[in-house]
């Protein structure tokens, strides 16, 4: 799997909370977007993680 990553960071409705929107190249299947969910939610503070194949980009939340 070759992966290739840009992210930028976008508002949030609440000013305790930061939201990355990360570009996400090379998935090739849900047991990827998986992997990767699962490992930015053990991030402590990380609060939501969503990531889409179809769209390439993982959105999460987490507190500042």
């Amino acid at each position: 799997m070759t992966t290739a990553i840009a992210w930028t960071e976008e508002p949030t409705s609440r000013p305790d909370r930061k939201k990355i929107r990360a570009r996400i190249g090379g998935l090739h299947c849900s047991l990827c977007t998986g992997t990767i969910e699962k490992a930015l939610g053990r991030i402590p503070g990380v609060e939501k993680v969503a990531v889409s194949r179809m769209h390439e980009h993982a959105v999460s939340v987490y507190v500042l």
